[in-house]
């Protein structure tokens, strides 16, 4: 199995339910989507040389897990900054 592929499976296993990326998503500022963006980039990359080294599916999911947790509460946070804006 390639790098490229297996950092993918684990995200797909702990990825946030699609409701919460689009609430997220729908108001979050275009500033923090971009951050966000590159977050998520950086991580997939990382994951990539860290599959390719050699590192244990259990380290590798174990980033995954947090990449997706960093990611969702930033959404939830920007919900929740605009609701309170509201």
């Amino acid at each position: 199995m390639s790098a490229a592929v297996r950092p993918s499976r684990y995200g797909a296993r702990n990825a946030v339910s699609a409701d919460s990326i689009a609430s997220g998503v729908s108001s979050a500022d275009p500033r923090t989507l971009d951050e966000l963006a590159t977050f998520v980039v950086a991580v997939n990359q990382s994951l990539a040389v860290l599959s390719r080294a050699g590192t244990s599916d259990a380290e590798l999911r174990s980033v995954t897990r947090l990449a997706c947790t960093t990611v969702a509460d930033t959404l939830a946070r920007a919900a929740s900054e605009n609701v309170a804006q509201a």
